[in-house]
């Protein structure tokens, strides 16, 4: 059985197909890579960008770090005094025509803002006003959030359990794995399509199924040779994208609770999990579901017989819950559309969809994540049983 895996690997990783369809995906994963962690994130400054790439990601580590540790209001008043006090004095810089390279853009204290000023538009316009009339305006001014308005979780007595700090690298690196998903899938759809079509297509099955090994041992070569291409590719892309993330951010921010990672709003999860814990579990959810989507469409390529046709249903089927659920956004069916791969390749929107029973089965998110990674699994070994039991069934003769 090892030879024959062996031999359906070598099969399939020379034709031209592979190495083109490989070469094209991991071109769109670097470009991924290049736009959301070395993107207009990495860019500060008002004129000739003035801070840019490593320089940006420090001073963006230093400001979130100096607030780092358990939230609450006290360092949420302090963040949003110094902001408002650097705001109020970059607009008299840049009035003044004076050199302002302390114009920074820090991305942590903007979340802040973004995140508890009560109404943004009123926050700017009082800014503006008071610059206007020469006045100063300070933190009693405005109106703004506690923790336990917002429901963080744990939020007591103007205090939470939630580690906050360098949030920042941790978004964009779960924001990568999120979008490196899709050409990931489309590139396993395409190759499996053609793995398990091909004996059909070149109408060699019939002198397989005179060989010693017979269709139903090729059959088990081939729904390995899937797996373990799923799971090799996975892996290479997941270490290509965290290594680029160490060289540029490091391991700064890794544990900053998920209620803190502001732009998710995931404000009262559940449970906490620090960021490397989000991570693994991006990491499992999403390999299930590719693994799900390689036993749908070798079962789907099996029964159609050939490439092009495989590759066309598959897709079809694969998009198809991304776009039932643009329609059906509430009940029972928008919670069975969540379950499918295509709804689960972001972390963002599977940890949003886990935590409620609004938008999937229960409250709980284990009970949630269990659900998620059982259907994908089994789902899994139902097709390549299916499959298994179609091959015994053709007749060759």
């Amino acid at each position: 059985m090892i030879d024959l895996i062996k031999f359906e690997m070598a099969k399939i990783t020379k034709e031209k197909i592979f190495g083109g369809a490989f070469l094209i995906m991991l071109i769109v994963v670097l470009a991924v890579i290049g736009a959301t962690m070395y993107g207009t994130n990495l860019i500060s400054g008002t004129e000739g960008e003035r801070y840019a790439g490593q320089e940006t990601a420090d001073r963006n580590a230093e400001i979130a770090n100096a607030y780092a540790g358990d939230l609450t209001d006290a360092k949420i008043a302090d963040i949003l005094s110094a902001y408002l006090q650097s705001t109020q004095e970059n607009k008299r810089q840049i009035a003044a025509g004076e050199d302002n390279r302390d114009n920074f853009f820090a991305a942590f204290p903007y979340q802040i803002q973004n995140t508890f000023i009560s109404d943004k538009r009123e926050f700017a316009q009082q800014i503006d006003a008071a610059f206007e009339e020469h006045q100063t305006l300070s933190l009693s001014d405005i109106n703004y959030y506690s923790i336990e308005d917002l429901n963080f979780y744990g939020a007591k007595n103007g205090t939470s359990p939630v580690q906050m700090g360098n949030n920042l690298p941790w978004s964009q690196l779960l924001e990568t794995v999120g979008r490196a998903f899709l050409p990931l899938a489309l590139f396993l759809i395409l190759i499996c399509a053609n793995l398990f079509s091909m004996e059909f297509s070149r109408n060699t099955m019939p002198v397989v199924a005179t060989t010693k090994f017979g269709p139903t041992k090729m059959i088990y070569a081939k729904i390995i040779t899937a797996c373990v291409i799923t799971i090799s590719v996975y892996l290479l892309l997941q270490v290509v994208i965290f290594l680029s993330f160490l060289y540029l951010y490091g391991l700064s921010g890794w544990q900053v609770s998920i209620q803190a990672n502001f732009p998710w709003r995931l404000f009262d999860f559940p449970i906490l999990l620090n960021q490397v814990q989000v991570l693994l579990i991006s990491y499992g959810v999403q390999l299930a579901a590719l693994l799900a989507t390689v036993g749908f469409t070798s079962i789907i390529a099996i029964f159609a017989k050939n490439p092009f046709n495989s590759l066309a249903i598959a897709l079809g089927v694969f998009f198809a819950p991304q776009l039932l659920r643009e329609f059906i956004q509430n009940g029972i069916v928008a919670k069975f559309l969540n379950l499918f791969p295509i709804n689960n390749g972001d972390p963002g929107t599977f940890f949003r969809a886990l935590a409620s029973g609004e938008t999937f089965f229960t409250d709980n998110f284990l009970v949630n994540i269990s659900l998620l990674l059982a259907f994908f699994l089994l789902g899994k070994l139902l097709f390549d049983a299916i499959i298994c039991w179609r091959m015994k069934q053709l007749n060759f003769s």
